[in-house]
This record gives C-alpha cells, structure tokens and sequence, in this order.
C-alpha cells in the first residue's frame, strides 16, 4: 500500500526495477569484481615474495583458514538478522518510525556488543586458537591483525541488511562499487611493496570505511519522520 490504510495496488515496472538493479547488479558486479580481486592478490603478493608458491601459500592461509574462523561467530548474527530485519522492513513500510528506530537501536547494542567481544577475542587468543585448530602460527598472526576489523566485517553487515529493508538498495550499491574500486587500487599499488601485511591493512581500512558509510547513511534515515 502506498501508504497505511490505503488499498493495496500492484508493483510497477518502475518500482521492481529500482529494487531488481540495485540489488542484483551489486551480487553480479561484486562476483565480477571479487573474481578480479582474487586474481589479483597472488599476481601482486608473488611480486612482493619473488615465489608464486610462497604467494598462494599465504593467500590460501588467509582465505582458507584465517577467515573462516574470524566469520564462524557471525553465524549467531544470522540468526539475529533472520528474526529483527523483516520487523524493521515492517515498521517501516507501516510509515512507524518510532518502531524502527527501537528495533534498529536493538541490532546496533547486540551486535555491537558482540562484536567488540569477539575481536577482542581474536586480538587475545587469535595465535593460541590457530595453533589449536591448524597448527599454523601464520594464520595466528592474520587473525589477531584482523580481530581489529571483526567488529566493523559484522556491523557493516548487519547494517548493510537493515538499509535494503528501509529501501535504501540503491545506496548499499554504491558503497559497494566504492569499496571494490578502493580494494583494487590498493591492492595493485601496496601489495607489490609490502606484501601480506599490506594486505591485511587493506581489508581493515575497507571494511571501517563502508561500515562508516553505511551506519551513517541507516542513522540518517532513521531519524526521518515517517511519511
């Protein structure tokens, strides 16, 4: 309904599209994208190494196995996202702002909360953990440089999800398209000087400043009246 209380009326054209490119260009461009990127990291990290085995071999660590364990505690955030973003769309579309807000201030205390506790925990116990499950001190050392940016990966998520509920697909596409162009860059011109550690810079840079963005875009749409 275009409004509460008024009769329902069907999608236009107009009106799926705005939904359908926003949404669907960004999956397809950031496949495209990350395909790229992916290429581009062992091509610039054997520029730094002199090797391509030694280059793969910290790749794989990082992709294989140090990310896998900093995202394992975001499954509990799944569950959260699955249960609070449909209430938040609802709120929304219903024009109650009020509601919105509580429900949005609701994810951001939890999730922030949570995050903070488990990149504390990478930063602490990252080495001992990686020993335990790998037995690879390397991998240690990529998980405690990124229990920096774990808050950031996680709220940057969850945000992310709440703007496509206020109908803010649109914008989401954009920091998109910013971060991939930004990682990119970067990747090309930092890697070849100083390697991994670059590297690992690189994704916590990126994920503060499209969790910036973002956070920023939701809080000012949440303090619109409702319409």
């Amino acid at each position: 309904a275009p409004r509460p209380g008024a009769p329902l009326h069907p999608y236009t054209a107009r009106e799926l599209y705005s939904i359908l490119w926003p949404v669907e260009g960004s999956r397809l461009l950031a496949s495209a994208l990350q395909a790229a990127e992916s290429s581009l990291i062992p091509y610039t990290l054997t520029l730094y190494t002199g090797s391509r085995t030694a280059a793969m071999a910290q790749y794989g660590a990082l992709k294989g196995m140090a990310l896998p364990l900093l995202f394992f505690p975001f499954s509990v955030l799944t569950a959260l996202s699955g249960l609070l973003m449909p209430e938040i769309t609802r709120a929304h579309t219903r024009g109650d702002a009020a509601a919105a807000r509580r429900l949005v201030f609701t994810m951001l205390r939890f999730t922030g909360g949570f995050s903070v506790l488990a990149g504390a925990g990478f930063v602490l116990l990252g080495a001992p953990l990686a020993e335990l499950v790998y037995r690879d001190a390397m991998v240690g050392r990529y998980v405690q440089i990124l229990g920096l940016a774990a808050p950031f990966m996680y709220l940057e998520s969850m945000v992310d999800g709440v703007l496509k509920g206020l109908g803010e697909q649109l914008a989401t596409f954009r920091y998109s398209l910013l971060d991939s162009v930004f990682r990119i860059t970067a990747i090309r011109l930092v890697l070849p000087q100083y390697g991994m550690a670059g590297f690992l810079w690189i994704m916590i840079a990126s994920n503060v400043m499209t969790c910036g963005l973002n956070m920023r875009r939701m809080m000012v749409q949440i303090k619109k009246p409702s319409p």
